[in-house]
């Protein structure tokens, strides 16, 4: 199962789609947060930080290029199949090309939320006093916008395993979650 991991995780990152994806996470997040005018409230690290996991919407459809890229190019280039020819089971491929499609997601996530704090935050400040109780907060909220993250991709999972067609995934996800 590890060297099945090791393998998922040398394919994402050689993934030219998917290090586009974190570039253009990066620099939404930044001109999203410095594109304020000044007749706007200031926008400070602490309200970037919940923003950045409250964009659902965003989240959304960058999920969908990411699981049309990971999981159904696999099956339209039948290297799902050429995997069961190694000797591992079904459930192993499947289990570790799921674990390394969540981290991905996660830390899709996380770059854009991480990029929108660091850029409002040089520019405008934290905004809260960095105690126990915000500290709290914050680990609550990065606990909530990890699962809603990850219950998504699980959604995304289910209808891309099924549907195993990129352009098809794309609008069946689409159509489900908005």
């Amino acid at each position: 199962m590890k060297n099945l991991i090791k393998a998922e995780w040398f394919k994402l990152t050689k993934s030219s789609v998917f290090k586009v994806l974190l570039v253009i996470n990066l620099t939404v997040a930044v001109l999203l947060m410095c594109s304020l005018t000044q007749a706007d409230m200031a926008r400070t690290g602490y309200r970037a930080f919940r923003l950045g996991i409250a964009y659902l919407f965003y989240h959304t459809n960058i999920g969908l290029i990411y699981t049309a890229v990971f999981i159904c190019e696999d099956f339209s280039n039948k290297s799902f199949g050429t995997s069961l020819l190694s000797g591992c089971s079904r459930k192993k491929i499947f289990f570790a090309k799921v674990i390394i499609y969540l981290a991905g997601m996660v830390l899709l996530f996380s770059v854009f939320v991480c990029s929108a704090v660091i850029s409002s935050s040089f520019l405008n400040g934290f905004g809260m006093a960095l105690n126990i109780e915000t500290c709290k907060n914050i680990l609550f909220f990065t606990f909530c916008g990890i699962l809603g993250c990850i219950s998504m991709s699980s959604i995304m999972i289910l209808i891309s395993t099924i549907i195993k067609s990129k352009i098809p995934t794309i609008i069946v996800i689409y159509l489900f979650i908005h």
